[in-house]
């Protein structure tokens, strides 16, 4: 497969939903949260290390951003309730 090739056979919503579109990335953002806080943390061991490391990267940056959050508040709130979680992660 080529990445540059064009792309011709698609078509593409020219309307997206704006509260669609934030409720997706909300979506992400709690799922991370709960690998990291939620019943699934001993679930998976390699997606719950993941999820711990995502947040305050680049990518948690962007996803933040796309539901509407200030990321540095964000992150500020998730250590806040890792320091609060029994003894850390």
């Amino acid at each position: 497969m080529m990445l540059d090739a064009p792309i011709t056979d698609q078509e593409f919503d020219t309307e997206l939903d704006p509260d669609a579109c934030r409720a997706l990335w909300c979506e992400v953002i709690y799922d991370q949260w709960e690998l990291v806080f939620g019943k699934r943390w001993s679930a998976n061991k390699n997606e719950s290390d993941f999820a711990l490391n995502w947040f305050g990267s680049q990518g948690f940056a962007d996803a933040a951003h796309l539901a509407g959050f200030d990321p540095a508040w964000l992150y500020a709130v998730f250590l806040h309730r890792l320091e609060q979680s029994e003894g850390g992660v």
